[in-house]
């Protein structure tokens, strides 16, 4: 996959100049009061719909040929993409425009795409069901399929945000985004890291969604999530791709806010600045009211959408009459301020697994392998990627020789130094004879890669056997892939603090 450039993102903004104005992007002396931080708002809810959504939608259907946009188009989506597609396509004057939205959409935003002369097809509960149904009607009738956040004309569109947040605020420190598929969170950073490496930025993920959130913890993108109910419809279901790749190591952090606290956001918009919010919109401030972000010293929170219904708003501001105090408005217990997690239940990943969320210790956090940053990130992020084209170019069902002689193709057109299959020798603490070891790879004398495929659930012996292996490399961190299934699966295991390097060389 080509690296989405700034370049691509001013290209996008001049496609754009013609359609959309430049969105403000005022000061909350309100919200600076309440936070102790100097807070702005970038307000996408002015947009034309009402939502961001416009400018990747506009962008993807611009870069289209005459002949896929006379073919019509094809979109997934909660309902604020929906809205950008067809409004792109009726300014476009497009032929035939296909909108599958989740049924549960707010009332707002359907009623908004009745008024467009598009067929709307309500499908599901769930934004993963709807893009399922998408999918398959532009395979069976040949439109073009817009997808709302994997692809990289629509995150070079939603990128020009960023373009214009730089450009009236060069000075910022932190820019918070809320974050569902992660197309705007992945425009905006390819912008402010360009731009400004010392710039922060944070994604807002629901408590009930945290598949952006997961997908910054454990290195892989979660591309489907059965997520819990929530009012971020916007924020609801998987992580894509295209954002990962392009952007989850220019991404400082994803921290969760709760519905409580969206709510009380909502509220907060309405006192401080009379702005009309959606929850999806108001996730950027609810993660600074809610402490969730330190230190944001100048900071811009993203605004993404205003379409929000009268019954709803209702519902919300029945919550509590006074925005001002936010004291005990979270239902799940967070530690804000160090990102640690309890949950009283966890969130399920798509076909009912249950996903590696669970409550933990700060020192378990420490601890354990797989569950925290290391200096050793970029690279573990590159090889997962690698290891993600190997396994979408061949599919499941190949001997394993077929993945390591891919993935070793793919390794020599990159800078990194790596070792085929190296023999190692382990002499275990407990006085065991000296073993033979050959790991698939060596990668940058740091991590050890291993390829299966089949499923394979590590037990904790072959756990502790793997951890003997650490032993006898310098490497920090094993990478163990499973090619053997439709979605490929990893494991990621830390060295122990307890296990330290003995005998292994690199050649050489």
């Amino acid at each position: 996959m080509s690296p989405l450039s700034l370049h691509a993102i001013y290209r996008a903004q001049q496609r754009l100049a013609p359609y959309l104005a430049p969105t403000p992007l005022p000061r909350s002396t309100g919200l600076s009061e309440l936070t102790g931080f100097d807070v702005w708002l970038k307000l996408e809810n002015r947009q034309h719909t009402g939502s961001f959504k416009l400018r990747g939608a506009l962008n993807k259907i611009l870069s289209l040929s005459d002949a896929d946009r006379a073919r019509g188009v094809v979109a997934a989506s909660a309902g604020n993409h929906a809205l950008g597609v067809a409004h792109a396509a009726q300014v476009l004057n497009l032929p035939r425009v296909d909108v599958f939205v989740q049924a549960n959409a707010a009332p707002a935003k359907i009623a908004k795409l009745r008024r467009y002369p598009i067929d709307l097809h309500l499908v599901g509960e769930r934004f993963d069901e709807a893009q399922a149904a998408a999918l398959e009607f532009a395979a069976q009738h040949g439109g073009t399929f817009i997808s709302a956040y994997d692809d990289l004309d629509v995150i070079a569109g939603q990128g020009t945000i960023g373009l214009e947040m730089m450009a009236a605020l060069p000075d910022l420190d932190t820019i918070v985004v809320p974050t569902g598929g992660g197309g705007l969170i992945a425009g905006i950073a390819v912008v402010a890291k360009s731009l400004n490496p010392l710039m922060r930025v944070i994604g807002v993920n629901a408590t009930a969604s945290p598949s952006g959130y997961l997908s910054k913890r454990d290195g892989y993108p979660y591309e489907t999530y059965a997520n819990e109910p929530t009012l971020a419809h916007g924020l609801a279901g998987g992580f894509g791709r295209v954002p990962f790749m392009t952007a989850m190591m220019l991404i400082d952090d994803i921290v969760l806010v709760s519905e409580d606290e969206l709510k009380q956001a909502i509220c907060s918009l309405l006192d401080t600045d009379q702005l009309l919010a959606e929850a999806s919109g108001a996730a950027g401030v609810a993660a600074l009211l809610a402490g969730k972000v330190r230190a944001a010293g100048r900071c811009a929170a993203v605004i993404t959408g205003g379409n929000i219904d009268a019954a709803t708003l209702r519902s919300v501001l029945n919550v509590n009459e006074s925005s001002a105090n936010l004291e005990g408005t979270s239902t799940n217990n967070i530690e804000s301020r160090t990102g640690v997690i309890e949950l009283t239940s966890s969130p399920r990943m798509a076909g009912g697994n249950s996903a590696p969320y669970q409550s933990r210790s700060s020192a378990d956090m420490r601890q354990r392998p797989g569950l925290i940053r290391t200096p050793n990130d970029p690279i573990t992020y590159r090889l997962i990627g690698l290891a993600m084209e190997v396994h979408n170019e061949l599919g499941p069902g190949h001997r394993e020789a077929a993945y390591h002689n891919a993935l070793v193709a793919k390794l020599q057109h990159t800078d990194l130094r790596f070792y085929d299959e190296p023999e190692i020798e382990v002499t275990l603490d407990d006085g065991a004879p000296v073993q033979k070891y050959v790991p698939d790879l060596i990668v940058e004398d740091t991590v050890i890669v291993e390829l299966k495929t089949h499923r394979w659930a590590m037990s904790r012996d072959e756990e502790a056997q793997i951890y003997d292996y650490f032993a006898g490399t310098n490497c920090e961190e094993a990478l163990y892939f499973n090619f053997g299934r439709p979605r490929l699966e990893k494991h990621r295991l830390l060295r122990p603090p307890h296990v330290r390097p003995r005998r292994w060389s690199p050649p050489g």
